[in-house]
Order: C-alpha cells, then structure tokens, then sequence
C-alpha cells in the first residue's frame, strides 16, 4: 500500500509534463547577440523558424537585460504549431540610419499568416528610431509592426516608441485584441499613427495609450 502511494504521489508531481509539447526558443540559442550593435535579424529568423514548425504551443523568448537590433524581419505562416506565443521582455531596436534598413522598408517586423499568435510585451520595448526618417518628407517611411492577414491574434502589455511612421498595422487580418498597448512619439513627428487598421474585421483595441504626432 505504502509503495502505490509512492507511486501517486510521484505520479502527481510529474503528470504536468507529460502531454505538452510547449517549447521554449530563446533568440540568445541561435545567434543573437543583443549589444544594440550586431544585427540579430537572422537570428530571429532562425528561431521563428523553429517556433513556427513545432508542435503543441512554443514560444519565441526575446529575453530581458538585453537589446536586440533589427534591420527588418518578416515571419511568415502557415505554422504547424497551434498556438504561439511570442514575449518581448527585452529591448528591440531599429537601425540609427535609413540605409541600414536593407531590403525591408515597409516595416522593421511584419508577421504574415499566423492563426493563434499572441505577443506578450511584457518587459519589454520596440524603439523605431524614426528621427532618422522624420525630417524626409520624400522618402517612403517604414512602419515599425505590420500583421497581414493573421487570425485569433493577441497582442498585449506591448510598448513601441518612436516608428517612422505608423507604429502598428493591421491589414486583412480577422479577430485580433490589442490591450495595455503604449505608443508615443513627439508631437511633431509627422504621421506616426498609433494602430492603422485596414480590411480588416473585429479588431478591439482596449485599455491603451497612444499619444503621437500629428498629419503632415
């Protein structure tokens, strides 16, 4: 008898992880670096990669103490996962200079045909450095988030400061919430929307601050 208790108890106790597949992909176990100096995109990539083809529900970790430059990122689905969870406790920023920006001037990270993602910004911050853009009025400027066509999406506890010039784009995408979002950029930073929404269908935005600049 006591042995069969044994056997419960211990059975008890480990029974939470049997029958997951969550995994965890921390960006720092494929390359990046995080000074704010080495470009880490493809290290992000790599490990979307990953995310995105596991099974169960993973998630990316952009990990605290750390910050991350990107010169532009795109993660693209259909993912076999069937939830992801993306958490931004660390710092993400945009190159200091236009040029930097390679082949990528749409969006610093666009996210493309995702079911069930959430990001969980926690922590975290996602700089744009758009002062570099703002003063060319002529030049097409980058948004610094863009979701096309992404379903049952979450986004919450997320800070953006500073896009070129919307800071988050929502564009055929259906069934998306986005609380606790803070946005800011100076109030003469021309046309840095906080959250543009186009063909789309039931976004909520909830329980956010947005204060940016003005139209040019």
């Amino acid at each position: 008898m006591q042995t069969l208790v044994t056997c419960a108890l211990i059975l008890a106790l480990i029974s939470p992880c049997f029958g997951t597949n969550d995994t965890v992909f921390n960006v720092l176990s494929f390359g990046a670096v995080g000074d704010g100096k080495t470009d880490d995109s493809q290290a992000f990539f790599k490990a979307w990669k990953s995310t995105c083809g596991a099974q169960g529900t993973p998630a990316l970790v952009v990990p605290p103490n750390y910050v991350f430059l990107l010169t532009g990122l795109s993660l693209k689905g259909p993912c076999i996962a069937t939830t992801i969870q993306i958490k931004l406790q660390g710092k993400i920023v945009a190159p200091n200079n236009k040029d930097a920006w390679l082949g990528f001037k749409s969006s610093l990270i666009s996210i493309t045909d995702v079911v069930r993602l959430t990001i969980d910004g926690s922590g975290g911050l996602i700089n744009g450095l758009g002062s570099t853009w703002w003063p060319c009025p002529t030049c097409s400027r980058p948004a610094v988030l863009v979701f096309k066509s992404c379903s049952y999406l979450s986004v919450h506890d997320l800070s953006i400061i500073d896009s070129p010039k919307s800071h988050i784009r929502v564009n055929g995408c259906e069934g998306a919430t986005f609380s606790r979002i803070n946005i800011t950029a100076p109030v003469n930073s021309p046309n840095t929307d906080g959250i543009d929404v186009t063909f789309s269908k039931n976004i909520s935005i909830q329980d956010s601050t947005i204060q940016t600049g003005k139209p040019d």
